[in-house]
């Protein structure tokens, strides 16, 4: 289905005739306009890309399908299309607005009402077309094969910031359009830090390497860590990583259309709990992925949602003991209707290098 076709029925459903979409990554996902400072209306029966005297080749290039305005005060510009086409009430995105543009809008949209409309271009890119999974699915490859390349320059002595930096090379060298985070490279006691950005720390032998790392091709996203130790690595090392993985494929095995979000990452703490270490697992077990490394739905023991055919989303166990190391295994998830296709190579053996 066409996806102004599905936002027009969101649009009906939060009593709008008009929509202002100013986030950036919405009017790309809905034009595919690969430009800056572009704001969209969308009426019941029309759609208006406004945009600058900087865009404006651009847009007629790339923007199909939709009225272009060429914008001095994008404000106004919107509020003259509002009044243009007659509407009655519009809806913005609250997350994007700026309070001083709201109280502008407020002060011109005399007679019309303005109000916030949460998420409801989030809600249609939460499921991906076959086209859009490819894309990740590609992504995925150059990301995997740009860790493997890596690997030849894990040393004892390289630094984390340097072994972060091969890989984004590695990754745009191997057909990324870019990076789609900060490499995070955490190794040893740094690996305790689910989130912890690589340092001038130099790896060395006995260590488990947290590499979280991910790229942008074609506008999406690809997201994987991996763990892997350098030299000889203690067995109880080994053996939670063993348990890990064993919480990530436990949660893999109920992903399916119709499976509740909050009972996948159920799953994953259950299988951790067995052995005790379910406390040390200190975040979601995962999240949506596609044109942001973090975006709709999330596998959270507080989640509400069900899976449904499109989604897809990260599988990312972990534990993480402060002061000593930390265990992340992440591949990506496509759901299907009876059940999901994983993205990324399977880790069931801790890598040694």
């Amino acid at each position: 289905m066409d996806k102004f076709i599905k936002l027009r029925k969101l649009m009906e459903k939060a009593c709008v005739d008009a929509l202002l979409i100013t986030k950036e990554i919405n009017v790309t996902y809905l034009t595919g306009f690969l430009g800056q400072s572009s704001w969209l209306v969308v009426t019941g029966t029309k759609v208006f890309f406004i945009t600058n005297s900087i865009y404006i080749t651009q847009a007629k290039e790339e923007v199909k399908g939709c009225t272009l305005v060429e914008a001095t005060q994008y404000i106004q510009s919107v509020v003259n299309v509002l009044k243009q086409e007659k509407v009655t009430s519009v809806g913005f995105e609250p997350s994007q607005m700026l309070y001083k543009e709201y109280e502008e809008f407020n002060k011109a949209l005399k007679g019309i009402t303005f109000g916030p409309v949460q998420g409801a271009v989030e809600e249609i890119r939460k499921y991906k077309s076959e086209e859009e999974a490819a894309i990740i699915k590609k992504a995925v490859e150059i990301s995997e094969f740009a860790l493997y390349k890596t690997m030849n320059f894990i040393y004892e002595g390289i630094s984390e910031k340097d072994l972060a930096i091969e890989l984004e090379y590695r990754m745009k060298k191997g057909g990324a359009d870019g990076i789609a985070f900060p490499t995070i490279v955490a190794s040893g006691f740094r690996g305790a830090l689910p989130h912890g950005s690589a340092s001038a720390k130099p790896i060395k032998k006995g260590e488990l390497i947290v590499i979280d790392f991910g790229c942008v091709y074609k506008g999406y996203c690809s997201d994987l860590t991996r763990t892997v130790g350098l030299g000889i690595i203690p067995a109880r090392l080994k053996s939670a990583y063993k348990v890990v993985y064993e919480a990530q494929q436990s949660a893999i095995k109920d992903i399916k259309s119709g499976a509740k979000l909050a009972l996948i990452d159920k799953k994953a703490r259950n299988t951790l709990k067995i052995k005790n270490l379910d406390k040390y697992f200190t975040h979601s077990t995962g999240h949506g992925i596609g044109m942001e490394v973090h975006e709709a739905p999330r596998l959270s023991m507080k989640s509400k949602e069900s899976a449904g055919p499109g989604m897809i989303f990260t599988v990312e166990p972990g534990v993480y003991f402060p002061g000593e190391y930390g265990i992340r295994i992440e591949n990506i998830a496509v759901v299907t209707e009876k059940g999901c296709e994983i993205l990324g190579k399977d880790q069931k053996q801790l890598v040694i290098i």
